[in-house]
């Protein structure tokens, strides 16, 4: 992802008739009885899977159109699939640098006691290049992305089996998009190539009937760093948006997660725009800081690796995320 100019028309349509009220006032009332628990450490764990090859221990990168893509795509379908979620693909061909690329979004599925729809999302795919590295000389090497992709997988796969185990009002529609963070930085790879392919292809996939029925949509990026510092994210502090991302930020307040901070952030072109363009409220959590680079650190670098991923961070956007959802499913079914 990358971030860009407050020019993009964000849409700001209300939300469908019959769904919850996302802008309802936190009253200060304790958050609702919190059922199966988020798991922090299964969230780790969830990561490491990602970033490592399971035969060999090696570097596993996630690159749209490889072998290995393909593989991590499969082990997410295996393990939705156990959940009770009802799981396919999309496929669609992507571009980077002006080659065709074969990308595959995975797409699951939880059907609640009601039609209206909670969208949760991160990408899963892996930079091409590491164009931010200190090392001039290895700025051509792959990224293993375990918080730039694998730590906002992660706490998707997690809430998958906490949601399964303890059924909802809302239905739940869980992508994970390939193609996002292969874009043009501007630092010497990804020429010409946009960012955001698969959310773009998938929102672009919504009929108006499903469009209708989608409460909003929480995105997680970056979610992972052991100074992750989760600001207002521009995009998701405008129109239908904003009273989204007031609950969520809200909640992490109540439940004292202080990775949450009360400030305005820049507006970066993430999975989450796609869907806002098509009148869908939806919000990203992601790391944002107040230097020139926004990013962590390691943000397109190779030493993006577990020896940086906090459990504390993954803990604060999962049990936020959960905790928000069970609110809004709780006013819903009263």
């Amino acid at each position: 992802m990358r971030r860009v100019a407050l020019a993009l028309l964000v849409a700001t349509s209300s939300l469908a008739a019959g769904c919850v009220d996302p802008s309802a006032p936190n009253d200060g009332a304790p958050p609702p009885a919190p059922g199966v628990p988020f798991d922090a450490q299964r969230a780790l764990a969830w990561v490491e899977a990602q970033i490592r090859d399971p035969d060999t221990g090696q570097a596993w990168y996630r690159i749209p159109g490889t072998t290995e893509s393909r593989r991590a795509a499969d082990l997410f379908h295996a393990e939705l699939s156990a959940r009770n979620w009802s799981v396919g693909f999309q496929d669609f061909e992507g571009t980077i640098e002006g080659r065709a690329v074969a990308m595959r979004n995975v797409v699951a599925e939880l059907a609640g006691t009601s039609s209206r729809t909670v969208l949760l999302a991160a990408h899963y795919d892996t930079r091409i290049c590491a164009d931010k590295d200190p090392d001039p000389e290895r700025r051509r090497d792959p990224v293993v992305g375990a918080n730039d992709g694998a730590s906002g997988v992660a706490v998707l796969l997690e809430l998958a089996r906490v949601l399964d185990a303890q059924r909802a009002n809302f239905s739940f529609r869980l992508y994970l998009f390939d193609g996002e963070d292969q874009g043009d930085g501007g630092l010497g790879c990804g020429a010409g190539t946009d960012w955001a392919q698969g959310s773009e292809f998938a929102a672009a996939a919504l009929t108006d009937a499903e469009r209708a029925r989608i409460v909003g949509m929480i995105l997680v990026d970056l979610v992972g760093d052991r100074e992750a510092e989760f600001a207002r994210e521009g995009y998701s502090s405008v129109g239908a948006s904003r009273a989204l991302q007031d609950r969520i930020w809200g909640m992490a307040a109540r439940l004292g997660h202080a990775h949450f901070v009360d400030r305005p952030a820049t507006p970066v072109l993430d999975d989450h725009v796609p869907f806002q363009r098509r009148g869908i409220p939806a919000v990203d959590i992601i790391h944002l800081d107040q230097g020139a680079d926004p990013f962590p650190d390691t943000h397109h670098t190779t030493f993006d690796d577990l020896d940086r991923i906090s459990v504390r961070a993954l803990r604060a956007v999962g049990e936020t995320v959960l905790a928000t959802i069970r609110a809004m499913d709780a006013e819903a079914s009263s």
